[in-house]
């Protein structure tokens, strides 16, 4: 058994389809079996919900409400299969179509939630819908987090109920509240609506990245200065240093995740752990600092290679070849419909016509002040599914 409501029906079938193969039944577990035996297990967070200034979002709740409800009205094929309801657990989902952000989840700037969008109505189920939230947006309804597995129970009793669901992201849990007549499934409209950046978003997040960007400039200038004096630093200390510059910006939120610094061979490894803290970075050794911020309503995420001392020709034909497959990619123009998986190839060509490679993908979208890797689209070998919009 597993807890329908921590995976969505697309894995959940996966998993299901792999069991079958061997005879067994996946089967819904309720309560969550870890949840019955985990003593002393800590409070969820349950911070403090506050909205995101226009400044930043560009478009205000009640007009993205309106588009999702658009959408809602003009799928199905017919007024049968039209959908009644939107049903959200996405986190970022909730948080872009409310204009509202938390820090329930470490480095992300979303809260604990769940929403229902009908044609006439629009419910949060969160854990602070005592705190006046509908001041701040009065075409919200907000109710009790612990409320909503009774909201869906209550909901299929209308036979006749058509529920949208994203079979990508929603919850098993919620999709097993409903029989299959109830049940209309497609992508849901948020994603494509949130990836898609109004002029006011890129505007955040070129500034977000000018901040970073200065950021890691005075944390190299550090580094710099420290290893020309002959003082030991450990990819910890410069974390540390980075961390601390990052935290000068103006309107400094948080990380965008845990910074990654790697150096000598530690770089090589794909999203390195914890940096070490006990060993000094060496003279010859690369660098690899991945990094980011929440910052005045823009998320960053930028990866940069510097040298400690001086490289061999190795390193410079290497370091070379990948800033010029960054050169090509960002000077390419490609038609409408062109695809990640297309321009990740046009990127690699040089490094592969020398006999190199690098097993990552070459980029992914981020959110606006919000999930700092976010869907659909990203330029990499598997991303053929998802043609790449302005």
């Amino acid at each position: 058994g597993a807890d329908p409501f921590v995976m969505s029906p697309k894995v959940w079938r996966r998993y299901e389809k792999a069991l079958g193969k061997s005879g067994h039944t996946l089967v819904p577990a309720t309560p969550n079996l870890v949840d019955t035996v985990w003593i002393n297990r800590p409070n969820p967070p349950k911070k403090d919900i506050y909205p995101l200034v226009l400044q930043y979002t560009g478009k205000d709740s009640k007009k993205k409400l309106q588009e999702i409800r658009k959408e809602l009205s003009e799928s199905g094929k017919s007024d049968e299969s039209k959908p009644d309801v939107l049903l959200l657990t996405m986190l970022d989902e909730i948080a872009w179509l409310t204009n509202m952000r938390g820090s329930d989840i470490e480095f992300n700037p979303v809260f604990e939630a769940y929403a229902a969008i009908f044609a006439d109505r629009a419910i949060c189920f969160c854990h602070h819908p005592e705190a006046n939230l509908n001041l701040h947006r009065p075409d919200w309804e907000f109710r009790p987090y612990e409320d909503y597995v009774s909201f869906l129970a209550d909901l299929a009793l209308q036979k006749t109920i058509k529920v949208w669901i994203d079979p990508s992201t929603i919850t098993m849990g919620s999709r097993l509240a409903f029989s299959e007549d109830q049940v209309f499934e497609k992508e849901s409209p948020i994603v494509l609506s949130k990836a898609l950046k109004n002029s006011t978003e890129i505007t955040a997040t070129k500034y977000a990245h000018k901040q970073a960007g200065a950021g890691v400039v005075r944390s190299l200038q550090r580094l710099q200065c420290a290893f020309q004096a002959g003082l030991p630093v450990t990819e910890k200390v410069y974390a540390n240093w980075l961390y601390e510059e990052y935290a000068k910006a103006d309107e400094f939120s948080d990380l965008s995740f845990s910074t990654i610094a790697g150096s000598g061979p530690n770089g090589a490894i794909v999203h390195y752990g914890n940096p070490d803290s006990e060993n000094p970075m060496r003279s010859g050794d690369l660098l690899l600092v991945d990094s980011g911020i929440q910052c005045a309503g823009g998320t960053t995420d930028a990866t940069r290679t510097v040298i400690l001392g001086k490289p061999d020709e190795k390193q410079k034909r290497i370091y070379t070849l990948v800033l010029q497959a960054h050169i090509r990619l960002a000077r390419q123009i490609f038609p409408e419909g062109t695809n990640g998986a297309s321009l990740d190839s046009i990127t690699r060509s040089g490094l592969w016509n020398a006999g190199l490679d690098y097993g990552h993908g070459t980029g992914h979208g981020v959110g606006a002040f919000l999930n700092v890797h976010e869907g659909p689209q990203r330029i990499s070998p598997v991303a053929h599914d998802v043609a790449l919009q302005a």
